[in-house]
């Protein structure tokens, strides 16, 4: 299933995502992780959403070695905001006064921090959490995928 960018074409993004990691003094390996990540996805009829990794660190079916992949090219388990942070229509926008969306923040999840939780446990501990609705194996599973490829 793709769905077609109007008025978008793949040189564009790669051409805005350059952009933005120069101005911010990004190094090359920083940007070359950030626009595999988007060619990923983006490919010459439009956008296949199978290949975002958002969509992919959220799916429960089994995952091919291409899709495993694309989920091992940043250490972040659940969901992916490469196309919201390089896009050019987001440039300049300031961070939101909504005091909730900047509290209690969690930056990082290990394998340790769930493996031992049951089901309620889990739920009760990170139920507010976006990523709880998916439960604890996906991560899990994500957390591997990851881990094999940085160590992290």
């Amino acid at each position: 299933m793709l769905t077609k960018i109007s008025e978008l074409k793949i040189l564009d993004v790669q051409a805005a995502v350059n952009a933005d990691y120069r101005d911010k003094g990004s190094s090359r390996k920083t940007l070359k992780s950030a626009l595999s990540l988007i060619n990923s996805a983006l490919v010459a009829q439009g956008y296949d959403y199978h290949l975002c990794k958002s969509y992919l660190t959220q799916k429960k079916e089994p995952l091919t070695d291409r899709e495993m992949e694309v989920i091992a090219r940043t250490p972040l388990i659940f969901g992916c905001d490469e196309c919201q942070r390089v896009c050019p229509h987001n440039k300049g926008v300031p961070i939101t006064p909504i005091v909730e969306f900047r509290q209690n923040r969690l930056t990082m999840l290990r394998k340790e921090d769930i493996e031992s939780l049951t089901n309620r446990q889990f739920r009760t501990t990170y139920g507010n959490r976006p990523f709880s609705w998916r439960g604890k194996k996906i991560l899990l599973r994500n957390l591997d995928i990851v881990h094999a490829k940085t160590g992290l």
